[in-house]
C-alpha cells in the first residue's frame, strides 16, 4: 500500500485527488494540508511514501524532499499554456 499526503491550497485539487483515488485500493490519501508549513508535521504524523505538493510552495518543499530522500515528492501545478497544440508547418 502507498500512503499519500497532499499539500495544496485549492479545495478543488483536494476533491479531484480524492475522486481519482476513490477506486484504488493500493493508494491511500492519509493526510492533507493547505500550506507549506504543514509539510513537516504531516510527514511526522503519517510517514507518507509519496507527497503531492503545490509547486507554488517550492521554497518550502524542496528542502524537505532533499532531507527525506525516502519520500517521493511530486510537485503539482495549476498552470497551463494558452497554446498546447502543435504548430503546423
Amino acid at each position: 500500500m502507498i500512503n499519500l499526503v497532499l499539500i495544496d491550497d485549492h479545495v478543488m485539487i483536494h476533491d479531484a485527488v480524492r475522486f481519482q483515488l476513490a477506486g484504488l485500493s493500493d493508494i491511500v490519501l492519509v493526510g492533507t494540508g493547505a500550506a507549506g508549513e504543514e509539510i513537516e508535521p504531516l510527514i511526522e504524523r503519517y510517514q507518507p511514501d509519496v507527497m503531492l505538493i503545490d509547486l507554488s510552495i517550492h521554497r518550502l518543499w524542496k528542502p524537505v524532499c532533499v532531507r527525506r530522500g525516502a519520500i517521493r515528492c511530486c510537485p503539482l501545478s495549476d498552470a497551463c499554456e494558452s497554446n498546447t497544440s502543435p504548430q503546423s508547418s
